[in-house]
């Protein structure tokens, strides 16, 4: 897990100030969401279509 320090530097480079509160806040999500995205391409739900893009689980359109 990144340090609170060092999301602190890759917010910084984009001109965002945010507390530490903030900044855990935002980590936190951040890999809750990778997480899920993990989950679901472990479970083959971004499976490729016929034409060859990637799709959607079903009914997330």
């Amino acid at each position: 897990m990144l340090s609170i320090e060092d999301c602190r530097k890759i917010l910084e480079k984009h001109g965002e100030i945010h507390t530490d509160e903030e900044i855990r806040e935002i980590r936190d999500i951040l890999y809750l969401f990778a997480e899920h995205q993990i989950k679901d391409i472990e479970a083959g739900h971004y499976d490729k279509d016929k034409s060859g893009d990637k799709s959607l689980p079903e009914g997330n359109t």
